[in-house]
């Protein structure tokens, strides 16, 4: 995997897990800590960090869409090279702390283990479109019912259920799998912590802060 070279001294951070696991508030609370610090933060998330991010994240997320899993999988790497050379590397090259709310762990555990499709395909366009990785990313982990409960309750409140809530309408088996499929992610990838989603807003990001400081 060709990844593209550091020039200044930013730092990358992505936050992940399963809907529901309480990762924006996290990347939020992330983003005030380090800027407390007087760092400069670009504060994004894929799908959508980008214009034409947004676009596809529109499609991507809500249930009037029914796409085919690899081509769902196909606009997630579009969305993750245009968002990594248009907003991540810029503002890591000019020394922000960048903090992703998804990255491309997201892919291989909602594509691959929970779609179905073969690794190898998610490989070959990960080999294409992942211009560089995390300095450290961490999922969140906790049971798929208590995150879905709390995902589905969030976009109810916010009226988006049928603009993006496409995933959190799918099984609990789904999201077995998927949380399956991070924790697969995080054996294999080295820059990859699981933290313990259980427990206060406050306990849990004292466990995201250990890994990132």
């Amino acid at each position: 995997m060709p990844l593209t070279a550091r020039q200044n001294n930013g730092l990358y951070i992505a936050l992940d897990g399963i809907d529901g696991c309480g990762k924006s508030t996290h990347c939020i609370r992330l983003a005030e800590y380090f800027g407390s610090l007087g760092r400069k933060v670009l504060l994004t998330r894929e799908p959508g960090g980008t214009e034409i991010g947004a676009e596809l994240r529109a499609r991507l997320l809500s249930s009037k869409y029914e796409l085919e899993p690899e081509s769902e999988m196909m606009l997630f790497f579009v969305d993750r090279l245009e968002h990594l050379t248009k907003k991540v590397i810029p503002a890591l090259n000019e020394g922000m702390v960048v903090i992703s709310d998804r990255f491309t762990a997201s892919t291989f555990a909602y594509q691959v283990f929970g779609r179905g499709i073969p690794e190898n395909v998610y490989t070959a366009l990960e080999r294409m479109a992942l211009k560089i990785v995390p300095d450290v990313a961490v999922i969140i982990d906790n049971e798929p019912i208590t995150c879905i409960a709390r995902a589905k309750a969030r976009l109810a409140e916010d009226g988006k259920f049928d603009t993006e809530g496409k995933f959190e309408q799918l099984s609990y088996d789904f999201f077995r799998s998927v949380r399956n499929g991070f924790l697969t992610f995080a054996e294999r990838n080295g820059y990859v912590r699981i933290v313990d989603g259980l427990g206060t807003v406050e306990e849990v990001f004292s466990r995201i802060l250990s890994n990132v400081r």
